[in-house]
């Protein structure tokens, strides 16, 4: 699997009060990829991908009356104004990057190294004058919607690091915690994770077909080493893949995860 984090570049559907929860202690948001009088996002370049290519990948925030959404409309968020995650339909590849304000009015961009020749791309922004705003698009020509394996994969490692779920049971529209333990080739419990886009660790996930979006930060008052706990409530059942991200070190490290919410 290839993950990539843009380093060199500060670099999602309207929410209702139902979709998100912000407290002291707990972090969540589920976004559907339709709501009525929702923003739009667009890739206006490039069309066409070149696997392999660093490209500079632009796109287009308006409103539902089609006016540009310029950076001065939209609130700073976990220290960005634009998160944008570009996915790929099978999750081999996924990209959390920060794209910033291009020339042109209502146009943002980032550079990326894409390797396959389509992908779904999530614009997760606020707006000063309404809530937070998740919207969704595709660039390039994604391919036919894959397969994606029922099996759970709870585990997942990166530099020396693993991070394991533990026995969290999620239900389909239900609140429920997530915990996640990491600890070194030692098996000595990580406690030093460095602050990452204003949290200690941001957990995103998408269901199998990439229609719902869960985006949460850790609950404060943890007191078990090495343990992340995140308040969760998937709306759909079926399989989620979940991406979680710390960074230690002043490193960005990225483990994914295969979870099955069960139904209600």
């Amino acid at each position: 699997m290839r993950i990539f984090t843009a380093t060199l570049f500060t670099a999602l559907m309207v929410l209702s009060s139902s979709f998100q929860a912000h407290a002291a202690d707990k972090h969540n948001h589920t976004a559907p990829i339709e709501r009525q009088n929702s923003p739009t996002v667009n890739v206006t370049s490039p069309r066409t991908i070149k696997p392999g290519t660093p490209q500079a990948l632009t796109l287009r925030l308006t409103d539902a009356s089609g006016t540009p959404i310029t950076v001065d409309k939209l609130t700073e968020v976990h220290t960005k104004k634009l998160h944008l995650f570009v996915v790929a339909p099978d999750f081999s590849e996924y990209l959390h990057v920060h794209p910033e304000a291009a020339k042109k009015t209502g146009e943002y961009t980032v550079m990326v190294k894409p390797e396959q020749s389509g992908y779904v791309v999530w614009a997760d922004i606020t707006l000063e004058n309404g809530g937070h705003l998740p919207v969704r698009t595709t660039w390039g020509s994604p391919a036919a919607q894959p397969v994606i394996s029922k099996t759970a994969q709870l585990t997942a490692e990166a530099a020396g690091i693993a991070a394991a779920i533990q026995d969290s049971v999620l239900t389909a529209g239900g609140d429920s915690t997530l915990q996640v333990k990491l600890h070194d080739a030692s098996g000595k419990p990580v406690t030093n994770l460095e602050e990452f886009l204003g949290a200690s660790a941001h957990l995103v996930g998408f269901d199998g077909a990439q229609t719902r979006l869960l985006h949460a930060h850790p609950m404060d008052g943890v007191k078990t080493p090495g343990m992340l706990q995140f308040h969760v409530n998937p709306p759909i059942a079926g399989v989620w893949k979940v991406f979680l991200q710390v960074q230690r070190a002043g490193a960005v490290l990225t483990f994914p995860f295969t979870l099955l919410v069960k139904a209600e």
